[in-house]
Order: structure tokens, then C-alpha cells, then sequence
């Protein structure tokens, strides 16, 4: 039997490794996952979401310390695909099963270019019996070898585009500024301030401020900062 457990703290150890929105992290011993939502510079500053409600996310928390991925979850073997053809190179480097007559199917990882070069990949994962295994083993080879992404570099990832529902909605938001204009009876400069979740907007004084709270939406604005 394959004890996924043990490949999860595997993967985690691995140098290479990194948490990716969409993955799935078990957060405690009774097995309780978490949906990454965003994947900020320390595990406290990532978000997750912890439970939902009819669709919408009810309560938020972070990448707690000691978490392992779900390598069960098939959003999470795909985000773990990503990362290893990031580390090794390849992005069309492929994991494929071979069915074998006593029912099991072995795994294997080979890559899409370059097979003598990189025959060190499928030498890896000669002897996996699950696909989290054999990307697995090959982010370990790789971290052998002395491959592994830098921080500063990131996996190629869409931004989510913010919805409507308010539930989804981040706490915090950088507020959208117009140009600014003098107002026609007093002296000073005025904007159009725009919230980006729910379009919310309203004219306010251009100094004097650094943060409003939305009228649409409760999100705060920020002059500065936000996401």
C-alpha cells in the first residue's frame, strides 16, 4: 500500500519545493484541508480558504506550519507537474503510468526533449508505483543535481480575476485613483476613488487621506499598497 503521507513530507523536504495557488494542504492530523488561494512570501502571508458555504468562502486562514499537500487532489498533482517541469526545464515533460498484468500500474517521468541529456529524469523514477511518487523522486533528483527554482522566479500563473461575490473579496484593495481635478468651489484637488472588486465610487479630496472603507463592498481602499 502507498503510504502518500510519507511523499508528501518527502516533497516538502525536497529544496525545490514550493506551495502553489490551488493546491490542497492538509492542515492538521484529522486530515482538514485548505484550498490555497494565494501564495504570498512567507507561509502567514499566504491565504487559504478553509470552509465554504453554498460556493462562497466563509472563513480564510494561512498556510499553517507543518502542512502537507494533499497529493491525492488532482488540482495538487497538477500544480506539482508544473513545478517540477519548472525546475527540470521542460514544459512538455510528461508522467505516464504503465499498467502492468497484476493489475498495478507503474509510473514513470520522461521528458520531451533532449532524452540523452536528460536521461537522469527517467533513471529517477524506474521503481514508482503512484504519479506523486515518480514527480516526486524526480524533484529529489533534481535537488541532487543542484536544480531548483530561485525564489525570485515564478511559475508562469494567470492573476485571478476578483468576483463578484463579496465573500471572495480580499480585505484590502488598492484603491483606483482618477485623474485629479480642482473643485469648482473650493481651492483644492479632487479624484474619482474607484473600488476595482465592485466599482464602487465616490469623489474625495486628493490629500488627507490614505485609506476609506468601500460603500459597495465594506473592502478597504488604500491609497497605497493593496493588492
Amino acid at each position: 500500500m502507498i503510504d502518500m503521507e510519507q511523499i508528501a513530507r518527502r516533497v516538502v523536504a525536497c529544496e525545490g519545493w514550493r506551495w502553489m495557488r490551488g493546491m490542497l494542504c492538509l492542515t492538521d492530523d484529522d486530515g482538514y484541508a485548505a484550498r490555497i488561494l494565494h501564495v504570498g512570501p512567507t507561509a502567514r502571508q499566504s491565504e487559504t480558504a478553509d470552509s465554504y458555504d453554498g460556493g462562497g468562502i466563509i472563513t480564510r486562514g494561512c498556510i499553517r506550519e507543518g502542512s502537507l499537500p494533499d497529493l491525492t487532489d488532482p488540482a495538487t498533482l497538477g500544480c506539482l507537474l508544473a513545478l517540477v517541469r519548472g525546475v527540470v526545464g521542460d514544459t512538455g515533460l510528461s508522467c505516464i503510468g504503465d499498467g502492468l498484468p497484476s493489475g498495478e500500474t507503474r509510473w514513470s517521468v520522461e521528458p520531451s526533449k533532449l532524452r540523452s541529456h536528460n536521461k537522469w529524469v527517467m533513471d529517477a523514477t524506474k521503481d514508482c508505483w503512484s504519479e506523486a511518487e515518480a514527480l516526486v523522486a524526480t524533484l529529489e533528483a533534481a535537488g541532487a543535481k543542484g536544480l531548483h527554482l530561485t525564489p525570485g522566479v515564478n511559475l508562469p500563473v494567470r492573476k485571478p480575476k476578483p468576483l463578484e461575490d463579496s465573500t471572495f473579496l480580499p480585505k484590502r484593495y488598492k484603491a483606483q485613483i482618477g485623474p485629479r481635478r480642482k473643485h469648482h468651489k473650493y481651492r483644492y484637488y479632487v479624484a474619482l476613488v474607484t473600488c476595482p472588486g465592485c466599482e464602487w465610487s465616490r469623489v474625495l479630496g486628493v490629500a488627507g487621506w490614505d485609506a476609506v472603507t468601500c460603500g459597495g463592498c465594506g473592502a478597504t481602499l488604500l491609497k497605497k499598497g493593496g493588492r
